[in-house]
């Protein structure tokens, strides 16, 4: 009798116990503990080349990553550096361009490719001309389907947006998009195809 009820209770035990499993399991699968974690995006754009408008040559080199990624579809705050040589179109001097701070970058997908833009301040030499601080740059790149690299960069000097080719840099606040405020014509620009060198957008 005694090895009935021992028989009988280990049988309630054990299925007690695949009971209890189940219901982890299954509670495991609802909350996704046993998926397999998702990869991490990785958002980037590279470069490195030179355009040759009007019969001179301008040299641009960049990168940017990571950054974090707003409703607006901007990403903040990237690690990036970006540098230019051209040529200044009203002195035929040359003009370097150092990126101090990156500001944010975004990428975007265009009929023949990618594109990716990055903004920010940076240094500006022109000619012989003393280092002048505190210049906005927009940098406008293209990874082309058909091998047509590109890009375009824009500068705005730091005298105020009612001015020509200015910008305000007093009135803006990094964590407040909208206090940009930049003249509708850049103090320079410059784009084209590049002659040679890459491009690299991902994703």
């Amino acid at each position: 009798m005694k090895l009935k009820v021992s028989g009988i209770c280990l049988i309630v035990l054990t299925v007690l116990a695949t009971t209890s499993l189940m219901k982890f399991a299954l509670a495991a699968f609802s909350t996704g503990q046993t998926t397999t974690p998702s990869t991490t995006q990785i958002v980037y754009a590279t470069g490195n080349g030179w355009i040759n408008p009007s019969g001179k040559r301008d040299d641009l080199s960049f990168y940017f990553n990571g950054g974090t990624l707003k409703t607006d579809g901007w990403r903040y705050n990237p690690h990036a550096q970006t540098s230019f040589t051209g040529k200044d179109f009203k002195t035929n001097q040359a003009i370097q361009v150092w990126s101090t701070n990156v500001w944010r970058f975004k990428i975007d997908s265009s009929e023949k490719g990618k594109n990716a833009i990055i903004v920010g301040t940076g240094t500006v030499k022109i000619g012989q001309q003393e280092l002048k601080n505190n210049w906005w740059f927009r940098i406008t790149t293209k990874e082309a389907t058909d091998s047509k690299d590109a890009f375009m960069i824009q500068l705005w000097r730091p005298t105020g947006a009612n001015n020509v080719g200015g910008w305000s840099p007093q009135d803006f606040k990094v964590d407040k998009p909208g206090s940009l405020h930049l003249n509708a014509e850049a103090f320079y620009q410059v784009q084209g195809v590049l002659k040679g060198g890459n491009i690299v957008i991902k994703p």
